[in-house]
């Protein structure tokens, strides 16, 4: 079983940020650090 790390209020606001700007998710992925499940949930 996997388990999931839930990213800080910064990482969402930046997450947040970077979709208004029109970044794509692997764009996204890149510039925050993150896994791609993490971003996907986020969408």
């Amino acid at each position: 079983m996997k388990c999931y790390k839930q990213h800080t209020k910064e990482q969402q606001y930046q997450i947040s940020g970077l979709k208004k700007a029109g970044l794509n998710q692997s764009q996204i992925v890149d510039e925050v650090g993150v896994d791609k499940s993490t971003i996907s949930r986020e969408f």
